[in-house]
């Protein structure tokens, strides 16, 4: 069956539930076109699509809408999607037309020797800069600036005046703004202004201005915000205090990250705390677009897809000692990598996963068919009071990598945090993930009843599976109906950030520690192949763990000589128990089996004779663990 005969079996088959079901009909289809589309399109057609992943982020949806991309397209930064209802229906959000997924990327791309400047000549260390992308933003002419005055409260006037001055102005210009304060300021007294065309969300900007004050005074910072001062930007390596103007002419700038898509954001001058009887002159606004720029940490590096090296990233700049070694520089926005050449033109793809995740899920929403790629956080992140979901068809790769605080980095591939409630994750492929590939966690009162991980191949994650729910302050969470079946792990503890842990955890399924009430949970049927450390890492205590249904699976750890290596299961202590435990070590089912009280008799340990199937590894079907495992979708 072709892509497109797939694709439209799909939509049969949707309409069909949909109608047997008895949903209503009226629902509306979004399109999203990353070349033809346009934000100020109303979006219900292909031929009006919308455009950015921002406009999609910012939408009115309601409960049964679609937003569909098209296939072959590529966006970046973050989505965050609306939730559907209970009674409504979810909202979906998928792919339509024909060719490949389309492709949400994490990340901003550095495969330009104008965005890399190296520190000092032969230093091999090269730092980001930020660089041009876009034309003049201000909306209106050089001329034209307008002003917010407010009056003082005991003589009812004016705090300053605006006049024009050609006698007085940087150069190149004709002349300039001067504004005379004929009464002390404070806060937004007083402000200069202008309009914006428009700001797109997740790009970044650098507000300029030229000025100078007939005595030194520091303004307000800048902002860029809506009419009525909702706020449409933050700071990039947001700025302690406001400019410093001399007596003498200079440049000021500053840069933005837009978090919402308008055409009606000001960028606005606040001459706060400004004395009486001074002049200042102001002219040269401009806002331009520009890329290189980090609000956030840097999770990774990608070179060539990974097929050069990936990031090694370091703590500070001086741990900056051979090729890949990047760190990043937050009270600079910076990215500082080492590298013998010019980045930009020593490899034909780099990519810079910015430390959020790709998708910020919601409750009642449907994911599809889409690509999600290059990513410093999560790849999926369900939060706390997640609802009804559906996970199906996704691709992620390079996932993690960012600071969770100062010294600790993280990142999954779809995670479900706390309170979590008819979750079904399939069909899914999964590789080189930080941490996790899937994983369901949290605690205190959390309570998770329902979740299925079926189907999903995961390769090269540091962990395919992690479960834990943990009660804390005499508050107790639950866990329960927790299934994970006819799942593929591949080469656990053999992706990217292995060499990069503190802690090397390269296990198929990773049990932290557990405390709350836990039932029900199942890990059947899947296959658990070629992991550095072992199948199964148990972190004491974990409540319930002895009732965990393990039947079916197939084991086969990496073979070594190495004591340490090709473990079934691991057994580790935690600071709350007393006395030591025996990691148990073996290559027999039956004793393996020992440590659960379920009948795991089905299970198999032996070479399931993987073998290529495209870029997957399968089962060979006449070995033993024909039958279990991932199968490609039907018309995939």
């Amino acid at each position: 069956m072709s892509r497109i005969d797939a694709l439209s079996y799909k939509v049969f088959f949707a309409i069909l539930f949909a109608t047997s079901h008895g949903m209503a009909q009226a629902n509306t289809i979004y399109y999203v076109d990353n070349s033809t589309g346009n934000d100020t399109n109303n979006g219900t057609s292909p031929s009006t699509a919308w455009k950015t992943v921002g406009k999609v982020s910012s939408a009115t949806l309601s409960a049964g809408d679609s937003v569909l991309f098209n296939r072959g397209g590529e966006w970046r930064g973050s989505l965050t999607t609306t939730p559907g209802s209970a009674a409504g229906g979810k909202i979906v959000y998928g792919a339509y037309g024909a060719g490949n997924k389309p492709r949400l990327l994490g990340s901003i791309a550095l495969n330009n020797p104008a965005y890399w400047v190296e520190t000092s000549s032969g230093s091999h260390l090269w730092e980001t800069q930020a660089v041009l992308v876009g034309s003049e933003q201000l909306l209106q002419t050089y001329s034209t600036y307008s002003a917010a005055f407010m009056s003082d409260p005991s003589t009812q006037k004016q705090y300053a005046r605006l006049d024009k001055d050609y006698s007085n102005h940087s150069p190149n210009t004709s002349y300039s703004i001067k504004v005379a304060m004929d009464f002390a300021s404070s806060a937004n007294n007083v402000q200069i202004f202008k309009t914006i065309k428009q700001i797109v969300a997740g790009h970044y900007y650098k507000f300029s201005f030229n000025g100078r004050a007939d005595q030194p005074v520091t303004l307000s910072v800048p902002t860029i915000i809506s009419s009525s001062y909702a706020s449409y930007a933050t700071q990039v390596a947001p700025a302690s205090a406001g400019p410093s103007l001399g007596t003498a002419w200079a440049s000021y700038e500053f840069y933005f990250y837009a978090s919402t898509t308008a055409t009606d954001a000001t960028v606005r001058l606040f001459l706060g705390n400004v004395p009486a009887g001074v002049n200042l002159n102001i002219d040269s606004f401009s806002v331009l677009e520009y890329d290189g720029l980090f609000k956030n940490d840097v999770g990774s590096l990608i070179f060539d897809d990974g097929a050069s090296i990936v990031g090694f990233k370091k703590l500070d700049a001086a741990s900056l000692a051979q090729s890949g070694d990047f760190w990043y520089d937050a009270a600079r926005s910076k990215i500082r990598l080492f590298s013998v050449l010019n980045p930009g033109s020593a490899y034909s793809q780099l990519e810079a996963a910015v430390t959020q995740s790709i998708v910020n899920a919601t409750s009642d929403v449907e994911l599809r068919d889409l690509d999600l790629r290059y990513g410093g956080a999560h790849g999926v992140s369900f939060p706390r009071d997640t609802s009804r979901v559906l996970v199906d068809g996704l691709s992620l790769s390079y996932i993690g990598g960012g600071m969770l605080d100062k010294t600790t980095r993280y990142g999954n591939g779809i995670q479900f945090w706390e309170t979590t409630n008819e979750a079904v994750v399939s069909n899914n492929t999964l590789s080189q993930i930080y941490d996790s590939g899937l994983t369901a966690q949290g605690r205190t009162s959390g309570v998770v009843n329902g979740i299925t991980f079926s189907n999903n191949y995961i390769s090269k994650a540091e962990q395919c599976y992690e479960l834990w729910s943990s009660s804390a302050n005499g508050v107790t969470s639950t866990m329960t109906n927790v299934t994970f079946t006819r799942n593929t792990c591949v080469d656990s503890g053999s992706g990217w950030s292995h060499a990069q842990r503190p802690i090397l955890v390269g296990y198929d399924v990773m049990l932290y520690v557990n405390t709350g009430t836990t039932s029900n949970v199942k890990i059947t049927d899947n296959i658990f192949y070629n992991a550095i450390n072992g199948v199964v890492y148990l972190d004491l205590p974990w409540n319930g763990y002895q009732a965990i249904d393990f039947a079916g699976n197939c084991y086969f750890p990496k073979q070594s000589t190495d004591a340490n290596l090709g473990k079934l299961l691991q057994l580790d202590v935690t600071s709350g128990n007393t006395g030591p435990a025996t990691p148990v070590s073996t290559k027999s089912v039956a004793v393996f089996n020992s440590a659960f009280a379920s009948n795991t008799s089905a299970s198999t340990f032996g070479d399931p004779a993987m073998i290529s199937s495209g870029s997957l590894l399968v089962p060979n079907p006449v070995g033993g663990c024909s039958g279990k495992g991932y199968v490609p979708p039907f018309g995939s």
